[in-house]
């Protein structure tokens, strides 16, 4: 008789664990599920912002055209431009870059590591540094980037970053920056 209810226990024992087995992996996949749909990245997917010392990197004011590639890719292409006038120092260039981000999460606020390259056309004269760059004429810029992205589900968007730079023309340094615009 003892046998029985141990067998019997044992038996109750395991219709518990499947059920919770089975509890487990239907939460898990509802939530799976709500964490792929959670970001608004993958609904809207093409959007326009503005950046100031960022995207493309270097200029103050950047115009930017996005592209959510997924929920955890965006590529960025832009145009920006520096004018500065010192009794030393004189700036006027172009900025054209290519900024792509890959986003940690899934959900609408996400940290993410990003890279860019730019390409920088203009004229420099005297010595000096216009938002802690030190610019020659031209050259190409690139670096990594981290910070912290949000999409709302109505399309805004904001974003804070640090990029650090290298290349020609310019002394390596690492820039904040800040950009915000409208996904479609």
């Amino acid at each position: 008789m003892a046998t029985e209810q141990i067998r019997f226990y044992n038996v109750e024992m395991m219709k518990n664990s499947f059920l919770l087995a089975g509890l487990f992996a239907l939460v898990s996949l509802v939530s799976s599920s709500q964490e792929a749909q959670a970001s608004s990245r993958a609904v809207k997917r093409l959007g326009l912002s503005v950046g100031i010392l960022t995207e493309p990197v270097p200029s103050l004011i950047g115009y930017n055209l996005s592209y959510n590639l997924s929920n955890r890719l965006r590529l960025t292409v832009g145009y920006g431009s520096v004018s500065a006038n010192d009794p030393n120092f004189t700036v006027d260039v172009q900025t054209y870059g290519i900024d792509g981000k890959f986003f940690v999460t899934n959900s609408n606020v996400a940290p993410f590591v990003g890279f860019g390259a730019s390409r920088v056309i203009g004229s420099v004269t005297g010595s000096g540094t216009v938002g802690g760059l030190s610019l020659s004429a031209g050259g190409t810029f690139y670096g990594p980037s981290v910070g912290f992205d949000w999409q709302s589900n109505l399309g805004f968007n904001f974003g804070i970053e640090y990029k650090y730079l290298m290349g020609q023309g310019i002394q390596s340094t690492g820039l904040p920056g800040v950009y915000f615009g409208w996904y479609f």
